[in-house]
């Protein structure tokens, strides 16, 4: 395959789009019956590398199949485009100049920057696929990757994602305003971090039962979990075991689900610490119960602390 040539980029320089429109009725050679994939149209995706050669060639590849592209060989760069525009995915390679592209995930995450992204390195481990995945990639390639397939990828990672959120937004009003707020981003103070965190933790799919997994709801770091829970003086297993029980509580007040579907405890001794250090005497009193009065029973973290104060005072006054 002869690859058309390009002005040469530096890493940090952005490619701009071409101020042409490309047809969104391209055929990308995909099976007659996959017309989930077909319809997806004007996809922007942004290539994240500092190889000049993979830039091109994926920029290339991804044109030719009607996508808008945008390229840039660092971090730094990428952090700033991706918060300023909207993109549909991102590939990101492993080795930054400036910094790890995982550590570009993270940040976005915490910018509530939701997009897809694929990881890609000629220096993959265990380990970093690991990390990558809890991060939320939706692949991790070896280099060199395949061209002919990078489209069919790109579109199926982007359909997946926008199921993948359709199924996770809550079914309740009530709880997508919790939902909006989370999506806001966390604030400045380490006080309106740690609501931020706890907040993206009850509205969790599952039981965030152990703090990897509550870090990976959040999109951070198991160290910065910990970190945020130190700073506001409040230990990162009760912040935890509140996050869980302030959530269970949120799903039944607010739509109704059993207690049982809600803990994934594996045992009734854990279950009953569990609602006992909440201030509730059996499942069926903390099922009757109220957001308000878990907040004044709960003995997991301090009545006076500020950071449950103001983690009180917005669920209360979001959900009222």
């Amino acid at each position: 395959m002869i690859l058309p040539k390009r002005s040469r980029l530096h890493p940090g320089e952005l490619r701009p789009e071409p101020s042409w429109p490309y047809p969104n009725d391209v055929d990308i050679g995909l099976p007659a019956n996959d017309h989930s994939l077909k319809r997806l149209e004007n996809i922007r995706v942004l290539i994240i590398d500092d190889d000049l050669g993979t830039r091109e060639t994926f920029d290339w590849a991804l044109r030719a199949d009607g996508m808008r592209v945008s390229t840039t060989g660092c971090g730094a760069a990428a952090l700033t485009l991706a918060t300023s525009e909207q993109f549909d995915l991102f590939l990101i390679d492993l080795e930054l100049p400036d910094m790890p592209g995982t550590e570009v995930v993270r940040t976005l995450r915490t910018r509530s920057v939701v997009a897809p992204f694929v990881l890609i390195s000629a220096f993959l481990t265990t380990e970093v696929t690991v990390v990558a995945m809890r991060l939320g990639a939706y692949d991790v390639l070896d280099k060199p990757v395949s061209i002919d397939d990078l489209p069919h990828l790109v579109r199926t990672a982007i359909l997946a994602s926008h199921e993948g959120r359709l199924c996770s937004v809550p079914k309740s009003p009530r709880l997508q305003t919790l939902r909006q707020c989370a999506d806001v981003g966390p604030g400045a103070s380490a006080a309106e971090r740690w609501v931020f965190n706890v907040i993206k933790g009850c509205l969790a799919m599952h039981d965030p039962k152990t703090l990897n997994l509550w870090a990976d709801e959040v999109a951070v770091s198991y160290t910065t979990l910990r970190e945020s829970c130190a700073l506001v003086g409040i230990g990162a297993h009760d912040a935890r075991n509140l996050m869980r029980m302030l959530r269970a509580i949120l799903h039944m007040s607010v739509d109704g689900s059993p207690l049982d579907t809600l803990l994934d405890t594996g045992d009734s001794r854990t279950l009953a610490q569990l609602i006992e250090t909440a201030g509730f005497r059996s499942p069926a009193d903390l099922q009757a119960a109220s957001i308000s009065d878990f907040f004044c029973r709960q003995r997991f973290v301090a009545h006076a602390s500020p950071a449950l104060v103001l983690l009180r005072d917005l669920v209360v006054c979001e959900l009222r």
